[in-house]
């Protein structure tokens, strides 16, 4: 007998339209069990002509993934999670692509993968999924008195590991998430689970209650200044700068550092006649503390005069978070003396 999870309106949790950060691209790495998945896409990949299939096998010329789908659009009525050997993407709602040889292929209508989106994935094998993509800029719109399929930016499970419990709890502006529990895709079937004994896992995705507004976006939320949220050195513009606080409700360490990085960068200070001077940066950035409610400024200044070519230099950096394990990634991008 078949047992049936009822969720009240299940939504999909729509984002902001998203901003391309100068192109600069990243590598996600995600480990599919055989049989079907729920993963969260931190990157957007440039799928060519809008053909998933070839972007799917472009180095192998095969693949094991059969299915991805997504829930893009809203229901009106109650929705159902059964409990069974395949989740039900064949409702309305779901947006889907097919392998080619797959049954019913001819109705695929996924055509592109987007960043900061949750999808389901079946794999006829164990698999490990390298998807390199630009990163992007989405800000979280939680759907207030309805499920959400949505992931989260955090790093690899290990001992900074946070359960959902404590990241919402301590969370001052995730009040609304503190449902009693989440679902989970476990064995190829969604399973509810309790907040207090799930982690905030890498590339998942959940069905997460929101029961009224929220603003979440995680525990420490970063501001570059602009809207395409990277640090973009044009020709006439020197300095950039990312505004970081936290909104846990008790201290965090925070590190920043470059990842894959070939521009040249100085962080700016004030010495004590409150000028600037610059303290050039390699891979540690910066490491600090930050109270609750406490927000920190830090000024970027581009070293021109080390890049000896006109090309386009980029690189990103990398901001993590101790007591939440929260990851986030800035794309840098710049040029030399043109």
């Amino acid at each position: 007998m078949q047992k049936s999870i009822m969720l009240p309106s299940l939504i999909y949790l729509f984002l902001t339209f998203p901003m391309i950060l100068g192109a600069v691209e990243h590598a996600q790495q995600i480990e599919l069990k055989k049989g079907w998945n729920a993963i969260y896409l931190i990157v957007e990949p440039r799928i060519e002509d809008q053909d998933i299939s070839q972007f799917l096998i472009k180095d192998t010329n095969s693949t094991p993934i059969e299915i991805i789908s997504t829930f893009s659009t809203s229901s009106t009525s109650t929705e159902f999670i059964k409990s069974e050997d395949e989740p039900n993407w064949k409702e309305d709602g779901w947006n889907t692509w097919l392998r080619a040889d797959m049954k019913g292929s001819f109705l695929t209508n996924l055509f592109n993968l987007e960043a900061h989106r949750a999808y389901l994935v079946k794999s006829s094998k164990d698999y490990t999924w390298n998807v390199t993509g630009e990163l992007v800029n989405v800000k979280k719109r939680w759907n207030p008195n309805s499920f959400n399929f949505t992931g989260f930016e955090v790093g690899d499970t290990g001992a900074n590991s946070i359960s959902f419990y404590n990241y919402f709890k301590n969370s001052l502006n995730a009040q609304s998430l503190m449902s009693e529990s989440i679902y989970t895709m476990d064995d190829g079937k969604w399973v509810k689970h309790s907040l207090a004994d799930t982690l905030v896992e890498k590339g998942k995705s959940y069905w997460v209650l929101c029961s009224d507004s929220s603003s979440f976006d995680g525990a420490v939320e970063i501001n570059t200044g602009n809207h395409s949220g990277s640090l973009e050195f044009l020709d006439t513009n020197t300095y950039q700068s990312i505004s970081i606080r936290n909104y846990f409700n008790t201290p965090v360490n925070v590190v920043i550092e470059l990842i894959d990085n070939n521009v040249p960068l100085a962080i700016v200070k004030k010495n004590e006649n409150f000028k600037n001077i610059l303290e050039e940066v390699s891979v540690q950035v910066a490491s600090f503390s930050l109270q609750t409610d406490e927000n920190k400024d830090i000024k970027f200044a581009i070293l021109r005069t080390k890049i000896t070519d006109k090309d386009k230099k980029e690189g990103i950096l990398k901001v993590s978070v101790q007591e939440t394990n929260q990851e986030i990634f800035i794309p840098i991008s710049g040029y030399g003396v043109q």
